[in-house]
């Protein structure tokens, strides 16, 4: 219980031994432990405690050794209050260079901690139970913060009514700056630790794949091309161009496999260099109809653009362009024979918006919403029971975060699925010179029809 003074008209010095020189009690003492002291006061408390009456060096030494500051204020005239010089010290200011008042101190702590003392002092003032004591942060001369443990007692008159208040300060700025780098060290840790889980995770993930996907492609290899290495004589050609496809096929799926095993992992080890340059949009949609148009054509799926062809953007075109291939290869895959691809370019808002839609089996409102995070799901099988990895929209994310951009799906079971990716516009400089255009309507394809059916009939096996 917080110590209640009141002061009495009538209250004498506790009785003090006779003194044989100034300030110096020299009778003999009852010694500590004799039992002929009673329940007297230690002779040496009663010693101190005469001594800060009688000699103010004593009252200095205490205040300057143990404390950083000390103020008394008469709560009858509140304007009133005496601040010591170690006080004033404490924020930069010398004796005379600030007025004994409360107005400094309120003027000079944190409006929010201004208001936790003013209530912790009516709270003490109306029960002195309630202890008077607080952190607060007071502006330095400088203007840096100084972190005050503030600590005070009010004095009463005999009937309780509040006279004085004595309180005392001592600078915890240092502690507060060692609790305050433990804490932010702390939250870094947290946030490693975290990332650890993250990653580890991740790399479960990882391995679940090889164990499992990587398998599936070899395993199709070996099997089909064990059958065609012992029946080759024995075979229908219209077997070997089956076994041979199916064998094409799992190839295909395997090599997609470990292309985005190795992307991944190199963007996990921050081997996959970031490097932004501005260029032409047109360029990779060019490309990337060149090398899929034969792969829609094998499946009757019509693969056509629309929008603008000559809008610049300002990213990592080798990024870029493996998001494209595995936004159109995924839409290949779960669009059915007769349905349709459109690769859209267009300005929206301030960036390059390039649209994939296809009307293929769409996607459940469940898969929609882990869509992008690795592992969460099932592979699925395209309409032709083409494999998946379980990495390629993965991947795509990551590669578009990496690269300031956003990418976003919205699909209807049955109808199909529109991803749309949103990139930075780019600017034309003298390092991007202008080129001369090739003519290409919206719609119509890049290739020769020739090539397209040359390279569709080496798909399809026939």
């Amino acid at each position: 219980m917080p110590f209640d003074s009141r002061i009495s008209k009538d209250r004498k010095p506790a009785s003090e031994p006779h003194r044989g020189g100034p300030g110096v009690n020299t009778a003999s003492p009852q010694p500590p432990g004799d039992p002929a002291a009673g329940t007297q006061e230690h002779y040496l408390k009663d010693e101190l405690y005469r001594l800060v009456r009688e000699d103010p060096m004593i009252f200095t030494f205490l205040e300057e050794g143990s404390l950083d500051g000390i103020w008394y204020w008469d709560l009858r005239a509140p304007e009133n209050e005496w601040m010591s010089p170690r006080f004033k010290s404490l924020f930069g200011y010398a004796d005379h260079e600030v007025i004994d008042s409360p107005d400094w101190w309120q003027n000079n702590i944190h409006p929010e901690d201004l208001k936790i003392a003013i209530d912790n002092f009516e709270k003490h003032k109306a029960d002195p139970d309630h202890r008077y004591d607080q952190i607060v942060r007071y502006r330095h001369r400088n203007g840096s913060t100084v972190w005050v443990r503030c600590r005070g007692l009010i004095i009463r008159d005999e009937d309780g009514t509040p006279r004085r208040m004595l309180g005392a300060h001592t600078d915890v700025t240092e502690l507060k700056r060692t609790q305050q780098a433990l804490e932010a060290a702390n939250a870094e840790l947290a946030g490693l630790n975290d990332e650890l889980n993250r990653l580890n995770e991740q790399k479960d993930k990882f391995f679940g794949i090889i164990a499992h996907d990587l398998r599936a492609p070899f395993t199709a290899l070996l099997g089909f091309s064990e059958l065609l290495e012992r029946g080759v004589g024995e075979l229908a050609p219209n077997q070997v161009i089956e076994y041979a496809s199916l064998v094409h096929r799992a190839a295909d799926g395997g090599h997609k496999l470990l292309e985005d095993l190795l992307e991944w992992s190199r963007l996990q080890l921050g081997h996959l260099d970031y490097a932004p340059v501005t260029f032409d949009i047109e360029d990779l949609v060019r490309s990337n109809l060149s090398r899929f148009a034969p792969l829609a054509a094998s499946k009757k799926v019509e693969l056509r653009t629309e929008g603008r062809h000559d809008l610049l953007v300002h990213a990592d075109s080798r990024m870029i362009d493996t998001v494209l291939r595995n936004l159109i290869s995924n839409a290949i895959k779960f669009t059915p024979a007769g349905g349709s691809i459109v690769l859209e370019t267009r300005h929206a808002d301030k960036t390059v918006e390039l649209v994939v839609r296809d009307t293929g089996i769409g996607i459940s409102s469940d898969r929609l919403k882990d869509l992008f995070t690795l592992g969460i799901q099932s592979v699925r099988r395209g309409t032709d029971g083409e494999a998946g990895t379980g990495l390629g929209l993965y991947l795509c994310q990551e590669l578009i975060d990496r690269n300031g951009g956003e990418l976003t799906v919205e699909s209807v079971v049955g109808r199909g699925s529109t991803f749309r990716l949103s990139l930075a516009p780019g600017r034309l400089t003298g390092l991007f010179p202008g080129r001369p255009r090739t003519p290409h309507r919206p719609g119509q394809a890049v290739v020769p029809a020739t090539v397209a059916r040359c390279m569709t009939r080496r798909w399809a096996g026939s």
